[in-house]
Formats: structure tokens, sequence, C-alpha cells
């Protein structure tokens, strides 16, 4: 007599699990990713335009982080401490990427930017190391020079269905029918 197994549930995609956190709509959050649908809250004093965010352990892959979209749209740029985050995952662990979520009002994701750290980064990683971080935490002049050196990062956008990224503005709108 054969038994069948049973196939297990599809696994939710990180777009997904980040729709459905609770309160996502109103303030930002971040993420460590260690395997697909794997997801770790890293987030603490969250507010609608910064998070802090506990340090990636050794075997992390990604970061997950979400920007809210407002009135004019969520700027879908790295900002200076996204920067140093992102720094400090790839020294400390196996980080080699940020996935930034734009999320709208009603919690739903527009677009996705991916930010991932190409090889000349991690030849830079001494200088990036070296470079000083002012006192209140915020990323210093010398480190993003460090960091914004072309070719540092692949840059990849993806808007939801539905959705176009707006280069004007920098942020993703519902597509003109």
């Amino acid at each position: 007599m054969s038994t069948l197994r049973k196939m297990p549930a599809p696994r939710k995609t990180a777009v997904q699990r980040v729709q459905e956190w609770p309160s996502i709509a109103g303030k930002e959050m971040v993420w460590l990713r260690r395997k697909p649908g794997q997801l770790r809250a890293a987030g603490t004093n969250r507010s609608s335009d910064y998070t802090d965010a506990r340090h990636p352990r050794l075997f992390d892959r990604s970061v997950i982080h979400t920007h809210i979209s407002s009135l004019g749209g969520a700027d879908v740029a790295l900002s200076p401490s996204d920067m140093k985050y992102l720094a400090v995952c790839v020294l400390k662990s196996r980080v080699r990427s940020m996935h930034i979520l734009v999320v709208g009002d009603g919690g739903k994701v527009t677009g996705r930017v991916t930010y991932r750290v190409t090889p000349v980064f991690l030849k830079q990683a001494p200088a990036i190391r070296r470079a000083r971080l002012e006192a209140d935490g915020r990323a210093s002049k010398e480190f993003v020079e460090s960091i914004s050196v072309p070719g540092i990062l692949r840059i990849r956008y993806r808007p939801t269905p539905g959705y176009a990224l707006d280069l004007a503005s920098g942020c993703f709108k519902p597509k003109q029918a």
C-alpha cells in the first residue's frame, strides 16, 4: 500500500509577509532574511521616517526595509543612515543586498528597489571601515563619499503591477490608463 505525502503549503514571499505585518502602513520597519521566506524583525523605535535596527547575525543574507509613501510619494533612494546600516551589515555578516519596499497608505507594497553590493564594495571595505561616523549616529561626509563611488552598488527598480517608477520624483505612482 503506497502512502502519499502531503505537499507542503507554498511559502509566502517577503512582500506578502510585509503586507500582513500589523501597523505597517504608518511606520518604517526592518527585517533580516536568512533563507527565502524566513524573516526576522530587527526594527526598534519605529517612526514614519526612521527606524533603529539591530545588527545582523552572521548567517543573515539580506535586509528588507520599508519606506512609507506620502502624498508626494516616497523617495526610493538610500538615505545616509540606510547606507550606514547596509555597510555595517555587509562588514559584519553575509548580507549582500538591501531591499527597500515602498508601502502605500493602505499597507500595500507599491514597488521595491534592490541594492546589491558589488566586488568593488568589498575591495573598498578597509576604507569604509576607516570612515568616521559622527557622534549622533548619522553618517559622516567621508563615509557617504566612500560608499557613493560609482559601481559600488547595483540598483534594480521593480514596481508592483499597476504602478510605474516616476524618474522625475523618484517614487512609484499608479500607471495612467
